[in-house]
């Protein structure tokens, strides 16, 4: 499955309190761009180990970036660690 996910600028950001998980709440208008990333998930088989990769080698791949933590939130939900 491939699909667009596309920038966004922030035409106003208001930054409210802080949560317990350390993020904060925000209030936002956001202004969708043309441009943005293209995200590919590819099935492997059942019982593989998922993995991220990404094409631009200044991207971190470990729990620093976002869509990583987004994954590993998505297994835990699931029952499935890898």
């Amino acid at each position: 499955m491939t699909f667009h996910s596309p920038a966004k600028i922030n035409l106003w950001l208001r930054i409210l309190g802080k949560r317990a998980d350390g993020f904060h709440e925000v209030q936002t208008r956001l202004c969708r761009l043309a441009l943005g990333d293209t995200v590919e998930i590819e099935h492997r088989g059942v019982g593989k180990e998922v993995a991220l990769t990404c094409s631009d080698p200044t991207v971190p791949l470990d729990e620093t970036n976002l869509a990583m933590r987004a994954l590993r939130a998505f297994e835990k939900a699931s029952g499935r660690q890898s």
